[in-house]
């Protein structure tokens, strides 16, 4: 997702909603992949200058914060 934003111009937006929606179907997770009634709710947030994992929030908890899992 990195390269598609960082160095071909696509938006963000666009590049993860595709991603995350392909991989879920690809590997079977219905609930997963996208943010709507009845999904498994899963939110990252990436930092604006590199992209890279600030947090994870899984099922409305958090997963990452800083790099650091902090539940397993």
């Amino acid at each position: 997702m990195r390269a598609f934003v960082a160095e071909r111009g696509f938006a963000l937006e666009r590049v993860s909603t595709r991603a995350n929606a392909n991989t879920a179907r690809v590997l079977k997770l219905y609930r997963k992949g996208r943010l709507e009634r009845g999904c498994d709710a899963y939110a990252l947030v990436l930092r604006c200058d590199t992209l890279e994992i600030a947090q994870v929030f899984a099922l409305g908890k958090p997963a990452v914060r800083d790099g650091e899992l902090v539940f397993t």
